[in-house]
Order: structure tokens, then sequence, then C-alpha cells
């Protein structure tokens, strides 16, 4: 927290600089560059202290709009706008900003034409309508596409002599070699080359956080493999296998047969879909020594009751008398004319006759697949996960025929790459798993 003997004064910013951000997000406040990305590996403190500058500009500025962006619009509550939230308790100015979960926007109480509100790539009329914007900032940008790129820019109205400044936070290792974003922003034959300030964020100077412990977790994150920690950790990019999605999975991740523990509950996850809507039955058995089993897959054509009447039939068949646990994908708590006036998760409670205290209703939002992919192979390097090979044939078939897309996702379509049961495998898998602490190192790579 800032000295609590300082007053804060309107007219007068109550900071120094060095006091809020990392060195390389100052940049912003000195460059004149239409396009400003900021881009680094993990921990670098690029968003937390963007978002302090901008709430810093909402405060003191004469005139500030901006606006937060993600690509999805119902990523925004848990993401940007909670981060922006945090920073304004950090500076202790609550009373001086409005927070208004509609548009999820931020005023300033004394000065009401500065204010911040958040829109999604999918979601952008809200830019279009609103005037002499100063600030578009675009968190997690590696996972735009040039659509999404588009769908932003072309919604900012430029008026003469006013100008709008375009701000990106990325995580390198989640940009792909040759991509949209690769090509488009980091390579001088980019055709808006000159509009383009490129700032290289790295954790290594970050005053705010613990070096040695974060060094020693990009390495576990990496594996320990030397050079993929040192081009990541330079800025640079790792290009892409084109043959596998998940690089460390391997025959040892399937076993034949997996019993079921009545000890520990079943994790039931869903892919919501109509053609066809998928789960995976798995157990985290890592605290009797064992590890995270996929026990099971099921689907079935139109929707969630019929494969909650498969799901229904397989525990009896197998006579479950155990407690579960429900997931499944973020948009199962949305009201869509597939599922009628109640949401997926709704049904699946209701169907089943279970507890609420049973239901993940928290999962608002799905993890960023980046992330998820370092998760889920860290998991199978170490042998953490163990898939059914009876059970679950349909899911490895998924797992072994990934292919990367030049988004940094995987290739989805409806005929080959259909992936539902991986999707639901993948959310199965961050309900346990939410950080690469998380998962229970079997074989040192260290020693």
């Amino acid at each position: 927290m800032l000295n609590e003997k300082r007053k804060l004064r309107i007219d007068e910013p109550f900071y120094f600089p060095n006091e809020i951000s990392v060195p390389g997000v100052l940049k912003l406040l000195d460059t004149d560059k239409k396009i400003v990305i900021f881009y680094g590996w993990r921990d670098g403190g690029k968003s937390t202290s963007l978002a302090k500058i901008l709430i810093s500009k909402l405060l003191f500025d004469p005139h500030f709009r901006g606006v937060h962006v993600r690509k999805h619009y119902n990523e925004i509550a848990t993401s940007t706008f909670q981060n922006l939230i945090d920073q304004v308790k950090w500076f202790g100015v609550n009373k001086y900003v409005n927070i208004t979960k509609d548009h999820f926007q931020l005023t300033n109480a004394l000065r009401t034409n500065n204010f911040l509100f958040g829109a999604g790539a999918d979601n952008p009329d809200k830019i279009r309508s609103t005037q002499d914007l100063n600030v578009v900032w675009f968190e997690e940008f590696h996972d735009a596409t040039q659509r999404d790129f588009e769908s932003i820019m072309g919604t900012i109205r430029e008026k003469k002599g006013f100008d709008t400044k375009f701000i990106a936070t990325l995580n390198n290792d989640k940009v792909p070699v040759d991509g949209f974003l690769h090509n488009t922003f980091f390579k001088e034959s980019s055709p808006i080359w000159n509009d383009i300030e490129l700032v290289h964020v790295s954790w290594r100077d970050n005053p705010f956080i613990d070096h040695a412990a974060t060094e020693k977790k990009l390495r576990l994150i990496t594996l320990n493999n030397e050079d993929r920690f040192r081009i990541l950790d330079s800025g640079g990019f790792i290009p892409e296998s084109q043959g596998e999605y998940y690089t460390e999975f391997r025959d040892y991740n399937v076993v034949d047969h997996i019993e079921l523990d009545p000890a520990y509950p079943l994790l039931v996850s869903f892919d919501f879909n109509y053609d066809p809507c998928s789960l995976v039955i798995c157990q985290n058995v890592m605290r009797r020594g064992g590890g995270f089993h996929v026990v099971k897959e099921l689907q079935a054509v139109g929707g969630t009751r019929p494969l909650v009447r498969e799901l229904q039939a397989y525990l009896k068949h197998i006579d479950w008398n155990g407690t579960m646990k429900i997931t499944g994908d973020a948009s199962g708590h949305k009201h869509d004319t597939r599922s009628g006036a109640i949401t997926d998760f709704q049904i699946i409670q209701s169907e089943m006759k279970i507890p609420t205290g049973w239901m993940n209703y928290q999962n608002k939002t799905n993890m960023a697949l980046g992330m998820s992919r370092d998760l889920i192979d860290a998991g199978f390097y170490h042998q953490v996960i163990k898939i059914s090979k009876k059970g679950c044939p349909g899911l490895i078939n998924d797992i072994r025929i990934a292919k990367p897309a030049n988004d940094g996702s995987f290739v989805k379509d409806r005929d080959t790459y259909k992936m539902d049961l991986l999707d639901a495998f993948r959310y199965a898998f961050h309900h346990e798993f939410k950080d690469i602490r998380d998962i229970d190192v079997k074989k040192s790579i260290y020693g």
C-alpha cells in the first residue's frame, strides 16, 4: 500500500511511477506509437502494472476514456475487471471510483466523463458508440485471431485530432511461430510495423516477486528443458510441433483398466453440444498416492438430457453409491435455445436429483488454452494422468490426433477433429489442477 500520509488530490498524482509498475510498462507513458504490445513470459507484472497505470489516469487525467477487452465477453468479470477492482483497492481510492457490473465499468466519481468499461471481441458494439477513447487494452491478446483484432479496431471511432492507442498484453509462450500474431506484430515485414511499439517485459525486471521461486516454477513448466527455458525467458517464440498438440503424452499414460475407489468421489465433466453431448468420468486419488484417473467416456445425441440418462444407466450398472462432483464447460451456465428456460447444469441437477454442493457452479470461465496445455502436458510427463484404454478409446484418440492450430488452440471441426471428449477431459483436469504447483511431481526433473 502507498504511504498513508499522502493525501489524495484529484488534480495531483499521489504516487511515484516505480511504485506501481514494472519498468517496461512505464514506456506506455512516453511512446507515440499507435499500437503498443507488452509481451513476455509469465510473472512479468504486465497486467497488474498496466491496470495500475490506467486507474491512475482514470483518476488524474483531465480526460480519460478507456476500454478493457478480452476475446470473449464472458471472460471479463473474473479477469480484467477483477484486476482493475483489485488495483482500486490497492490504491485505497474506493470512494473516488464508482464500480458497476453493467458493462464492467469503473467511473471517476468526481469526473464522471472519465471511465473504463469492458468489451469482448465477440461483443464490441459499445466501443462503437463511445467517442474520444484514449485507450483500448486487449488483455490475453495471445488468444486473439485476425478476426478478433479487426472486430475491435473496426469499432473504434477516430475523430480528427484525437488518437486512440491500442494496447495489448500477451505471453510469448502462447504465440505460435508464423501465426497471425507473430507475423503481424513481431516481423519487420508486417504492413503495420511502423505503427507498433514492442516492449519485452521480463519477470527478471519485476521487483515485486520472489525471483528464485519464480525461476524454479518456470523451469518446472518447461520440464527442465534448458533450450526452451532460454528462448522463452528472452522473449522468443517456440515453433509449434505440427504432429502433436500434447507433446508429453506417452503410452504409459494409458492403462488397460482402472478400478473405481468408493472412498473417493467421482468427478463427472461435461462438454455441452447437441451432436454429440459428451462427458468423462474421473477420480482424483492423489491423496492415496495414486493419480488423476480417467475411467469412462459417454456420449449421446440430443443434448444434455439424453446424456444424463446414459450416465444414470452407467452408475446403476456399476452400482455406484458414493458421492460425485459435476463440472464442465462454462457455457453450461448460460440459458440458450438448446437447453430452454434453464441452464445445462440446472438440467443435470434436476434430472439426477443431486445436492447443490455436488455441482460446480463457480466455473464461469474456461482456462486459457495455452495454460491448459502446459498443465496437462506436465500431468502426462509426471505420470499423474492415467486413462483407461477400455473405458476411454475416443478420448485417447482425440489426444493422439490433436494438432495445433495457428492461433495456439487445437484444430477443431465437426468431422475428424470434433474434440468433444478432449474438451470434457480438460474441464475435469482443471477442476482439480489449476496451477503447476498442484501437480504432484512423481519423478524429479531436477535430479
